[in-house]
C-alpha cells in the first residue's frame, strides 16, 4: 500500500538528503539527535505540505522524550495524555480520510483494516474522542504500535524509493535528451519538439531538488555520466550531452591517477617520465570548435529554457559545474581537451548572460546575434554566430577564462527566468 500519490506535489525538505537526515535523527536511539530531527519538522512544519505521517512521527518521538521527563518528575500526566491522544487520533483520521474514496463512506476500522493499521490505535482513536482519556500505559503502547506502522508504510517504501531515483532515473534521462536532440536535428515541427521538451521534465519530476540535480543531472550534462557511487543506469559508460567528453575519463579520475603514479615512483625512485609535448590547438582547429558548438547550443537552448523556468535552481549548478571542471582540466595536455573547455567556458558565459538565453532560448533554437557586453572571453563572439569564430579564439587563453569565470561568479545574477 502507497500512503503517497504518485503525482508531483510540494514537499518541504530542501533535497533527498535533508529528508534521510531527519529519517536518521527521528530513529536513532539518542535523544539529542532525535531532538535535532523533531526541531527540523518544526522548520518543516513552517514551510507547510508535511506529511501527515512524518508529522505523527515527529509528535510522538517529541511526547515519548517529555513523557521520560514527567515521569521523572512525578508531574501531573494530564497533559502529556491529552497530547499523546491528540498526536494519535490525528494519525488515524488523517491516514484513514486520505484513502476514503467512495461514494459510500466506510468506516473507520473498515478503512485501517485495508492500510493495516494497528486495530490498537483505532480502539484508542475511539476512546480517546467519544469516551475518557486513555491510561499513560494504554498510550504509550499505542505510540509504539504507530512508530513501527510509520515506519514499516512510510519510511521504509520511501527509502527503496530514493535509492530507485538516484539508480535508475539518469539512464533514462539520457535516452530522452537524445530524443529530443534528434528532434531537433531531423527538423521536426514544433509540436514533436514540445512533445520531447514536456518527456525530459516528466522524467526530471523526481529530480527536482538541489541535492539531486547537482549529484545527478549537472554530471550527466557535463561528463555524461552522474557521481559514480549512485550507479546510475544499465550502462557504466559516459555518453555526450552538452560537453565534449573528456578524453581518458573524467577530470576527477585523472587526476586520482596521476597522483597515484606519482607516489609510485617516489618509492620505487624511478625517474619521472618526460613531459608531453601539449599539441597546439590551430585556429582552424577553433573555427571547427566554434561553428560545432553553437550548432549544439542552439539545439539545447530550447530544452535549458524550458529547464530553467521550472526549476531556477539548475542554471546556477551548471555555470558551478563547467567553472568546477575548468579548473580541474585547465592543465591537461590530452588531445581533445581544448573542445571540451572551450565549451565549457563557452557554456559558462552563454548561462551568464540572461538577455543572450532569453533572446536564443526563446526562438526554438534560432539563435540570435551578439551576447552583451565584452568580456574577457574573447570567444563570447561565435556565440552570435560562427563567421568571426577564428578570428575571436585566435588567442584563446585559458588561464584568463578561469580569472573571468571565477569573478563572474561572484559578481553576476544568474538568469532566474528566461
Amino acid at each position: 500500500m502507497a500512503l503517497d500519490s504518485s503525482e508531483p506535489r510540494s514537499v518541504p525538505w530542501v533535497d533527498w538528503t535533508e529528508w534521510t537526515q531527519v529519517d536518521q535523527l527521528l530513529s536513532s536511539g539518542l535523544a539529542a539527535e532525535q531532538r535535532r530531527g523533531i526541531a527540523r519538522v518544526e522548520a518543516w512544519r513552517a514551510r507547510g505540505s508535511v506529511p501527515g505521517v512524518v508529522d505523527a512521527a515527529a509528535r510522538l518521538r517529541e511526547l515519548a522524550l517529555d513523557d521520560k521527563v514527567i515521569a521523572a518528575a512525578r508531574e501531573s500526566d494530564l497533559a502529556i495524555r491529552l497530547a499523546y491522544s491528540m498526536a494519535i487520533v490525528q494519525l488515524v483520521n488523517g491516514v484513514t480520510g486520505r484513502i476514503q474514496k467512495s461514494k459510500e463512506k466506510k468506516s473507520v476500522s473498515d478503512l485501517s483494516r485495508e492500510v493495516s493499521l494497528p486495530q490498537l490505535l483505532v480502539d484508542l482513536r475511539h476512546d480517546a474522542t467519544h469516551k475518557t482519556l486513555p491510561s499513560m500505559q494504554r498510550l504509550r503502547a499505542a505510540s509504539g504500535a504507530a512508530l513501527h506502522w510509520i515506519d514499516q508504510f512510510y519510511w521504509t517504501p520511501q527509502r527503496a524509493r530514493v535509492v530507485e531515483i538516484y539508480a535508475q532515473r539518469p539512464a533514462a534521462i539520457v535516452a530522452l535528451v537524445h530524443a529530443y536532440l534528434d528532434a531537433i536535428s531531423a527538423g521536426k515541427g514544433a509540436e514533436a519538439v514540445t512533445g520531447a521538451i514536456d518527456a525530459v521534465v516528466e522524467a526530471l519530476q523526481e529530480l527536482r531538488h538541489t541535492q539531486a540535480f547537482s549529484e545527478i543531472l549537472v554530471p550527466l550534462f557535463l561528463d555524461g555520466t552522474c557521481r559514480r557511487r549512485f550507479r546510475c543506469g544499465a550502462s557504466s559508460a559516459a555518453t555526450r550531452l552538452m560537453v565534449p567528453l573528456a578524453p581518458g575519463g573524467d577530470a576527477a579520475a585523472g587526476t586520482a591517477g596521476a597522483a597515484a603514479a606519482a607516489a609510485r615512483r617516489v618509492e620505487s625512485d624511478d625517474p619521472p617520465p618526460a613531459k608531453k609535448q601539449r599539441r597546439t590547438t590551430s585556429r582552424a582547429d577553433f573555427a571547427k570548435i566554434a561553428r560545432r558548438f553553437v550548432r549544439e547550443r542552439n539545439a539545447w537552448l530550447p530544452l535549458l529554457a524550458v529547464l530553467n523556468v521550472r526549476w531556477a535552481s539548475l542554471v546556477p549548478l551548471l555555470i558551478e559545474g563547467c567553472v568546477a571542471r575548468v579548473l580541474a582540466e585547465e592543465g591537461r595536455s590530452d588531445d581533445g581537451c581544448a573542445a571540451r573547455l572551450y565549451y565549457l567556458c563557452a557554456w559558462a558565459q552563454l548561462l551568464l548572460h540572461p538577455c543572450a538565453i532569453r533572446e536564443s532560448g526563446g526562438g526554438g533554437g534560432g539563435g540570435g546575434d551578439g551576447v552583451g557586453d565584452a568580456t574577457p572571453f574573447d570567444a563570447h563572439a561565435a556565440l552570435g554566430g560562427a563567421a568571426d569564430a577564428a578570428r575571436a579564439l585566435a588567442s584563446f587563453d585559458v588561464r584568463g577564462h578561469i580569472g573571468w569565470l571565477a569573478s563572474a561568479l561572484r559578481t553576476a545574477t544568474p538568469c532566474s527566468s528566461l
